[in-house]
């Protein structure tokens, strides 16, 4: 398992909406506009100028990735508007059980207004919160259990306007209702709607001021993180704030930190407080007395008690004014950051500047952890992964942190470790793509909505090379540490057992080399993932997987009698079951592939209607399987030039995965058939007993193969059924026929031996319980092989039936 930048989106319109913007000529023309991928991968935002154009994603049956088409494009109403910031917003809806019910486009312009779209190119609410040319829109959306609410900030030159999810949501969902309300009742056009469509109050936003000096330039922010500081913490701030001999509330307000990035300083933390604080009662006595002196003298003198401009101000604008204070500062007159992404759990953040450096930066102690060097222009994103339930084990899961680092002056994308640790892997990708990172994910998703299924892709890569929208996936092990951890050691044997498999020498591998390599595995997790990685391996042999699996109950039965040196018992026993399981549908497939050949046959003696039947059937269906595919696999070895030997060594590649994909595997001594892979049972069975039944019929290696799989006696009968009903009517005369039901009906016995008396205990007149599921299958199949398989049945069960009163007759005398 290694790091990926694989594609899952096709764009088919990218060419197009280059043209559109007039940027034909240039191939790095994504550096000239704006861009927006929603999180949930359903949208695509571009924006040029008053230029917008949005892709939609749809699906297409040919291709396995999405596919991307343009789906609207149009301008602003004002032409003297410029765009300067995108953002897509996918929003919940109770309309649908995952993703997205809609999107919202918000963008950001020139002149400070905001202006938020539909997903089909409707403008339906705008505002202006600041005066000044938008510098970047972001969101952000915490943890679905968490209780916090998302937000949206806008970064202006001198301030970031920040927009509580609690305000926007309803708001915007209210709105987009209105607009679908009119059109589905007047029937207007989109412009015509547009203009119809009432424009709702404004939204209250909280408005954070930089505390700027002379020479302090603004170019990004964000918000890293809302919370209440400890109460030590707190009287530190308001000490470095106001003085040794300042007066500290005892109750710590609730506060946000915010990173600003620009030129002089080139990075700062800035505090907004915000909520109430506790005051005393002297400062009561005071305002209390102010405001009796206003009114007392204000009215003698013929006063009015004045309101304050900025109160009115704010009630008309919606915005709570809040200036920010200096926490921290780092200057340096040749630096000038012009970058920020804050890392999902809103403690690290990485910050790109000028002299080519990425820093990675701690929110919560405001200092440099670590510094880059050589990154001209660089793009970050931050990815979180998540350690995989592993099947069948009970582990528990962990969380570790990715820093990935674009540099298009290079064509390079690297992926980091935090803090320490060399890099974990690098991949050549496009000089002229762009790295796009979210911090927020479905819009209004909380604990309390269960039914919604939602997957963010929080860092992608759009290449405008190849018309393709990547994904970058790292594995969870990278996370952990290279010495010192078996968990890193067994995932270094595993790359190596999976390159040795993978080599042209992989045959001529000796079994104590594979035992020896497969018993130095000593996780859990690694085995599951070992053998999950062999049973999808095109080159896997049963042989090979035989060896590893019996490597591996050795180490694990050493594991287990030792229990003092793990510290999940259950887990190993519960592998193990697995394993043996494993093994067993192993030992039971190279018996029946071996082929061995047994003495002469003797042939069933069918009634005279069953040999009619049979005769009819050859003349009536004796042409049709000879353009069977099935005939091509089985009767293809006999007339071709080409010898076949079927032996271990020639097993077919792939077949083996497919004949253990169809069983349950945890549980213990039982081996059952899955219900949901029915539709496979034909052509797997078709590949495991062709060979048997034509070329190596053994009713004794049968026997001792049935007796030892653990596999249902009545799970074995439905293979061997639906083998014989998927395969083709190419029989030329009644004699091969009945050579063939002969040869099924003694399997049919063998197999009814091995259950025992189940078969023929029931009262007299009775329907079988046992040979019920068989009428079930026979009656659904509309082969022409089933009538055959129904004699053969009925023959079987009659002299089972007979055998059974016979030996019961001579236990009662």
């Amino acid at each position: 398992m290694a790091c990926e930048v694989k594609s899952f989106g096709n764009i088919i319109d990218f060419s197009k909406v280059q043209k559109y913007f007039g940027l034909g000529h240039d191939d790095n023309w994504l550096n000239a506009v704006h861009y927006s991928i929603s999180p949930m991968g359903e949208l695509i935002a571009l924006a040029q100028g008053e230029k917008i154009a949005l892709l939609s994603s749809c699906w297409d049956d040919k291709s396995p990735m999405v596919t991307y088409s343009l789906g609207w494009s149009g301008e602003l109403d004002d032409p003297n508007e410029i765009i300067t910031s995108v953002l897509c917003l996918p929003m919940l809806g109770y309309n649908v059980s995952s993703g997205a019910e809609w999107t919202c486009i918000v963008f950001g312009l020139s002149s400070g207004n905001v202006v938020f779209y539909t997903d089909t190119g409707i403008k339906i609410f705008s505002q202006s919160f600041h005066e000044g040319p938008v510098l970047n829109l972001k969101a952000y959306s915490p943890p679905r259990e968490s209780e916090a609410e998302p937000f949206i900030y806008v970064t202006y030159e001198h301030c970031l306007c920040c927009i509580k999810g609690l305000d926007f949501i309803p708001h915007l969902n209210n709105l987009r209702h209105n607009l679908k309300r009119t059109l589905r009742r007047n029937n207007f056009s989109s412009l015509n709607a547009e203009a119809t469509l009432k424009i709702a109050d404004i939204l209250t936003y909280q408005k954070l001021h930089f505390p700027l000096e002379h020479r302090t330039v603004i170019n990004d922010s964000a918000v890293a993180a809302f919370n209440a500081p400890k109460i030590f913490d707190h009287c530190i701030d308001q000490c470095l704030n106001s003085g040794y001999y300042t007066r500290v509330t005892e109750n710590p307000t609730q506060s946000s930190t915010v990173l600003g990035v620009g030129k002089g300083p080139y990075l700062g933390f800035y505090s907004a407080e915000e909520g109430y604080k506790i005051i005393s009662l002297g400062e009561v006595a005071k305002d209390v007395i102010g405001v009796a002196y206003r009114n007392i003298f204000g009215n003698f003198f013929g006063r009015s008690p004045a309101t304050t401009e900025d109160e009115d101000q704010s009630s008309l604008t919606g915005a709570k004014d809040i200036q920010m204070r200096s926490k921290f500062q780092f200057c340096d007159d040749k630096r000038d950051a012009y970058s920020v992404v804050i890392a999902p759990n809103g403690r690290l953040a990485a910050v790109v500047d000028n002299l080519e450096r990425v820093m990675l930066v701690d929110c919560q102690r405001s200092i440099i952890l670590r510094v880059w060097k050589g990154y001209r222009d660089a793009q970050c994103g931050f990815i979180l992964v998540k350690e995989k339930t592993l099947k069948n084990v009970q582990t528990s899961r962990r969380k570790a942190m990715f820093l990935v680092i674009f540099a298009p002056r290079l064509g390079c994308l690297e992926i980091w470790p935090l803090q320490y640790g060399p890099k974990i892997s690098a991949f050549t990708v496009s000089k002229n793509g762009q790295l796009i990172y979210n911090t927020h994910g479905l819009i209004g998703l909380n604990k309390d909505v269960r039914k919604i299924r939602a997957y963010n892709y929080t860092c992608l890569f759009l290449d405008p090379n190849d018309s393709c929208v990547k994904e970058i996936e790292i594995p969870f092990h990278y996370a952990l540490s290279a010495t010192n951890s078996a968990t890193s050691r067994d995932i270094h044997l595993l790359r190596r057992l999976k390159n040795m498999l993978r080599s042209n020498d992989s045959l001529n591998l000796s079994t104590e080399e594979l035992e020896n390599f497969a018993a130095e595995f000593q996780t859990v997790e690694i085995r599951q993932q070992c053998l999950e990685t062999l049973l999808k391996s095109k080159q896997l042999r049963a042989s090979t997987f035989e060896i590893i699996t019996n490597a591996f109950i050795l180490t694990l039965k050493q594991q287990i009698n030792n229990p003092a040196d793990i510290n999940d018992l259950d887990s190993y026993q519960d592998l193990y079951v697995t394993i043996e399981n494993y093994r067993t549908l192993c030992d039971f497939y190279l018996s029946i592939k071996r082929c061995d050949k047994s003495g002469q046959l003797e042939l069933f003696k069918f009634p005279d209607n069953y040999l009619v039947i049979i005769q009819q059937l050859v003349l009536l269906l004796s042409d049709v399987g000879s353009s069977d595919k099935f005939s091509s696999h089985t009767d293809g070895q006999i007339t071709t030039g080409r010898s076949v030997k079927f032996d271990l060594e020639y097993d077919e590649l792939g077949d083996f995965f497919d004949f253990v994909s169809l069983f349950q595997v945890n549980c213990k001594n039982n081996l059952t058939l899955r219900q949901e892979k029915s539709d496979n049972y034909g052509d797997v069975s078709g590949k495991l007993f062709s060979a048997f039944f034509n070329h190596g019929f053994s009713i004794e290696n049968f026997e001792r193969a049935a007796k030892k799989s653990m596999i249902p006696s009545q799970d074995l009968l439905i293979l061997i059924l639906h083998y014989w009903l998927e395969k083709p009517f190419s029989y030329k005369n009644t004699e091969e026929i009945i050579e063939d039901m002969s040869r099924l009906g003694a399997i049919i016995r063998v197999i009814c031996e091995i259950t025992g008396d189940v078969v023929n205990d029931y009262a007299y007149n009775a329907i079988s319980p046992w040979w019920q599921k068989v009428r079930e299958l026979l009656l659904q199949s509309t082969k022409s092989l089933g009538l055959l398989v129904a004699i053969v049945c009925k023959t079987v069960a009659k002299e089972l039936r007979q055998d059974y009163k016979e030996v019961s007759l001579r236990k009662l005398l």
